[in-house]
């Protein structure tokens, strides 16, 4: 089993975690908790048979890659994906969670300044 990491990702930059369960192991969903938030909202579920993305969290993905690791990204992260993701599943009747911290900091700007002299 690999359990997220904790992340600091710059806005606009793809951003992945990852949650891999062995195979007594069944991955069930993503959830995230975003900052100042009290109410975790789920962005991938399992449904035994397809892996998705809820409906309302369109900017994010979900694969299985070689390892068996259920990988949750986004292409282009944005302030507000700043918070909590949670990994959920089960081994046979016992639930599991596991959760890892996303710190977004702010993209660089650039400025042009014209100079006049008088």
């Amino acid at each position: 089993m690999k359990t997220p990491s904790n992340k600091a990702v710059i806005v606009g930059q793809r951003m992945e975690m990852e949650c891999q369960t062995d195979n007594r192991s069944l991955f069930r969903k993503w959830d995230f908790l975003q900052v100042g938030s009290d109410t975790p909202r789920t962005i991938a579920t399992n449904d035994k048979s397809n892996i998705s993305i809820v409906t309302n969290m369109p900017r994010f993905g979900v694969h299985l890659d070689q390892k068996g690791s259920i990988v949750l990204y986004s292409n282009s992260t944005e302030s507000k994906d700043a918070g909590v993701y949670i990994c959920q599943g089960e081994t046979g009747s016992t639930e599991f969670k596991y959760s890892a911290q996303m710190i977004v900091i702010g993209g660089y700007s650039t400025c042009t300044c014209i100079c006049i002299s008088i």
